[in-house]
């Protein structure tokens, strides 16, 4: 198995209520020798947005702008409930 290093660019979190931790999310860098910087987002807990909902709701925070992923993930926090609620297991599993 490969892995990638990244290299923490921005790391903050959010209380959310009706949950009792705070969500933590990161704007992680690619460590590359390509001139091109590639961005990725991640949250600590994942969550389902409705009672009805099958599955988790992931975001999809990837690409070459630190505020266009810093947005993303905020805009994931902020539609966060505190239904289904998994742990993201990769979130610390990531090579620093």
């Amino acid at each position: 198995m490969i892995y990638e290093e990244w290299l923490i660019v921005k790391e903050f979190e959010e209380p959310i209520v009706g949950f009792p931790y705070k969500i933590r999310a990161r704007v992680l860098q690619l460590k590359s020798r390509n001139p091109n910087k590639i961005y990725y987002g991640s949250v600590s807990h994942f969550c389902k947005q409705d009672e009805q909902s099958t599955v988790s709701l992931r975001p999809q925070a990837e690409g070459k702008n630190i505020a266009a992923i810093e947005r993303e993930l905020n805009n994931y926090i902020k539609s966060f409930t505190s239904i289904g609620v998994e742990e993201n297991d990769d979130f610390d599993r990531l090579q620093y």
